[in-house]
């Protein structure tokens, strides 16, 4: 019974010593992401932690200065923080860095209304991975995200909202021969005070892949495109997501989404829904598509109000829908081809081609 008795208590206390060795390594860890600095860099390929610091910017000016060329690099955030802007540019060449939030979801806000918060020029590849939300200011100057020539932005799950821009892209800004992918996430209640793109501006060039998330509540002030702006000689493939409760409130068309002279817009699948054009002379409540501009329309639903009164794409002015002026879309082709009702998933539709322009 001695020996039983013994026998127990060695037990219980080897038991014991390993539980507060194991919690002592879990805890104290420099690897864990919950502990320590709120900002942690991690090498890619080896997920080794590089460096820590509390403030983002930085990490941003360690990757300058100290990252790799040819390199991928995560930058864990917990908590909230600030910064007057971050410019992806003269770093180690074809560098890729992503950006991703641990606990609650953290919040990076801009605090310079002359900048934008980032800025990815070429070479560069900038992920907003998840958990992670971006919130401008309501009285920027520029667009929250700019990608320039050459740069990447790629979405994977952030946020991007809040933010007013004193011309075009109230969200997010695209230039000349650089690419957007959007895999999934959300730009949502932003504003582009004039020349359109309240969520999203795609300059002349340029490409936007939407493999899903959603684009919604976004304005523009004065000019086209509530949601999506797209500029001439630029292609917009909509592979999924969502695209609604955007507003063009004057002069402008589109308020979904603007297809620009030379533009292309493919529609492979998603929904375009509640979007409005409050604006008398506007046309195209979902989309609108210039002379010139191309839609190829294979899957998807473009709502109309012309049948479905709660959530069809509409032309509005003061407190009425207007008529004769493509809820759901309008091309500006042949004195104008219109559809005022909702064009279903298996409802096709081609810029090239008469058919499947009537309701």
């Amino acid at each position: 019974m001695k020996n039983k008795r013994f026998f127990l208590a060695v037990m219980f206390g080897l038991v014991l010593t390993f539980g507060l060795i194991f919690s002592g390594c879990s805890s104290g860890g420099g690897g864990d992401e919950e502990s320590g600095d709120p900002i942690k860099v991690y090498r890619e390929s080896s997920g080794q932690a590089v460096f820590s610091s509390g403030s983002l910017d930085s990490a941003f000016d360690w990757l300058k200065t100290a990252g790799a060329s040819n390199t991928g690099y995560r930058i864990t955030v917990r908590g909230n923080h600030v910064t007057a802007g971050i410019a992806i540019q003269n770093y180690p060449v074809n560098m890729t860095i992503t950006l991703e939030g641990i606990g609650e979801e953290p919040i990076i806000e801009l605090i310079d209304s002359a900048k934008p918060l980032f800025t990815i020029y070429q070479d560069y590849t900038l992920i907003l991975g998840e958990h992670i939300t971006l919130k401008g200011l309501e009285n920027g100057n520029p667009s929250l995200v700019k990608v320039e020539s050459q740069g990447k932005l790629i979405m994977r799950g952030a946020k991007i909202t809040g933010h007013t821009s004193s011309n075009e892209g109230g969200g997010v800004h695209v230039n000349p021969n650089a690419v957007f992918i959007m895999e999934y996430g959300s730009i949502t209640g932003n504003t582009a005070k004039n020349n359109g793109g309240g969520g999203v501006y795609i300059n002349s060039g340029s490409t936007f892949t939407m493999e899903g998330g959603s684009i919604t509540d976004n304005v523009s002030g004065n000019g086209n495109g509530g949601g999506v702006l797209v500029n001439p000689a630029s292609t917009f493939t909509m592979k999924n997501g969502t695209i609604t409760g955007n507003i063009v409130n004057n002069n402008g068309s589109g308020g979904g989404v603007y297809i620009n002279s030379n533009a292309v817009f493919n529609m492979q699948n998603g929904t375009i829904a509640g979007n409005t054009v409050n604006f008398a002379h506007g046309s195209g409540g979902g989309v609108y598509v210039n002379n010139s501009g191309t839609i190829s329309k294979t899957g998807g639903i473009i709502t109309g109000y012309g049948n479905d009164r709660e959530t069809g794409n509409k032309v509005w002015a003061g407190n009425a829908p207007v008529s004769s002026k493509g809820h759901a879309v309008y091309a500006n082709i042949d004195q104008g081809r219109r559809l005022e009702n909702t064009v279903d998933a298996n409802h096709n539709l081609n810029s090239s081609s008469a058919g499947g322009w009537t309701d």
